[in-house]
């Protein structure tokens, strides 16, 4: 019983020490272009920005349930990189080139959401 009990304590502790080395997710704010722009089905709740990590180069979107357009914006709001993005995408890598703080946008209709990274 002793050993099974230690096993136990020595798994959870790994687990525990496991869990602080997850990828970081990337904290996205929605906005919206123009409201009046569209055809009117604009959603009466507020709509949940999807879920989306970085670990180095690498943006992980597997769990955006619709096409994006990804838009990696400078820090005077210039494009230095732009790219479609299917619903349900594994994965985009960033350019190598690009170092530094950057805003991610990811576009859908009239909605966006966005947030910083550092590459």
């Amino acid at each position: 019983m002793k050993r099974v009990l230690l096993l136990f304590v020595c798994c959870f502790i790994a687990y525990i020490g496991y869990a602080d080395e997850t990828i970081p997710e990337i904290d996205l704010t929605v906005g919206i272009f123009d409201p009046t722009a569209g055809n009117n089905d604009v959603p009466r709740g507020p709509i949940q920005p999807p879920t989306v990590t970085i670990d180095g180069h690498t943006l992980y979107t597997q769990c955006v349930p619709f096409d994006v357009t990804l838009q990696v914006l400078d820090s005077d709001g210039v494009v230095v990189y732009s790219s479609f993005v299917s619903a349900y995408t594994p994965s985009v890598i960033l350019p190598a080139s690009l170092t530094g703080d950057y805003v991610i946008q990811l576009i859908e209709g009239y909605w966006y959401f966005y947030g910083w990274i550092h590459l």
